[in-house]
């Protein structure tokens, strides 16, 4: 089975904490977003995956078109685009 490649895209705290914008992963089979931020924590430690998970996670499929709010289960398919934005709230 050829490789499955999961692009990540930091928005907000996660990109300020890991001074990064994004990262490509390669995974042997399809991730759950829950593999996506331990292949994340590996390659940054710290606190990468604790601040993750308070994170809203926004998927793109196949990398492009509208992108719909997932939970760490999620499966992602190749070419997968990944968004981990913070949370904001205000009035």
């Amino acid at each position: 089975m050829a490789m499955v490649t999961v692009e990540v895209e930091y928005l907000g705290v996660i990109r300020l904490l890991l001074k990064k914008k994004s990262d490509t992963f390669s995974f042997d089979a399809e991730p759950s977003v829950e593999e996506v931020v331990a292949a994340i924590d590996a390659r940054h430690g710290g606190q990468a995956a604790q601040e993750c998970f308070r994170q809203l996670f926004i998927l793109y499929r196949g990398g492009h078109g509208p992108g719909q709010v997932v939970d760490r289960q999620v499966i992602l398919a190749d070419r997968s685009l990944l968004k981990i934005a913070s949370l904001v709230t205000g009035g």
